[in-house]
């Protein structure tokens, strides 16, 4: 009932919002508040849909830290926002809730084209080359398979609640075999890079608080030969 829904997460909202913030809302938070009742309503629809499809809500929140599996001997430490089952099939799906500005699908936020810099990160995505840019959903997909190792393998989906909200929904990522393959041996290498201390070639990325250091400049012709030599784990390979 998708009535039902909207009511419950309306009221939850302004529960927290009262509890954070008092009775008396600052304009800044009452304009978010607008903006949250918004998305939550459209949640609600959604949901309500979903559920008349036939998933249920297992858990939420579900958190991996002691048992865990581990890459390149690191724990994968993390929580999953929610797990759906659905009744009639038995299929398990994974869901991560994202409030993007604008719309972006899970494909779009895993995927960035190929540049045959690193064949480690590469693979294949309807027939093009492309680069893994994000693993979140494909470590999502191993974390579910090492809880119940029973199950076939889940399908993971962002929940999408953007700014416009008629853009709103479950937008799967397709993992076929080899996809999946192809993340895991990344996420191996990045964790196999990371336990030893090897943080070379510097990538671009969407948020850098640090690029004014290099004054617009590529890292690599500002850093010193002793600084790039520490970040490509040169030193640990040195010896006492």
């Amino acid at each position: 009932d998708a009535a039902a829904i909207e009511s419950f997460v309306l009221a939850g909202l302004d529960a927290v919002l009262s509890d954070r913030f008092g009775s008396r809302l600052s304009l800044p938070v009452r304009v978010q508040r607008e903006s949250l009742r918004a998305r939550l309503r459209r949640f609600a629809r959604i949901q309500a849909d979903e559920r008349q499809k036939g998933w249920r809500i297992q858990c939420g929140e579900l958190r991996f830290e002691e048992a865990t599996f581990r890459l390149a001997g690191l724990p994968i430490v993390a929580s999953l926002d929610r797990v759906d089952v659905h009744e009639g099939s038995g299929q398990m799906r994974v869901l991560d809730y994202k409030t993007f500005a604008k719309r972006k699908t899970a494909s779009e936020a895993h995927f960035v084209p190929a540049t045959g810099e690193e064949e480690s990160f590469e693979t294949l995505l309807d027939g093009k080359a492309v680069r893994w840019f994000d693993l979140q959903l494909p470590l999502y997909r191993a974390l579910a398979q090492f809880r119940w190792p029973s199950e076939s393998p889940p399908v993971v989906a962002y929940f999408l609640l953007p700014e416009r909200v008629e853009e709103s929904g479950i937008d799967d990522l397709a993992l076929d075999s080899s996809l999946f393959e192809s993340a895991m041996s990344a996420a191996e290498t990045v964790a196999h890079r990371v336990r030893n201390g090897i943080y070379w070639p510097p990538r671009a990325v969407q948020y850098d608080d640090y690029e004014s250091v290099f004054l617009g400049e590529d890292p690599a012709s500002i850093l010193s030969s002793e600084s790039k030599d520490f970040l490509m784990g040169m030193h640990l390979k040195a010896g006492p």
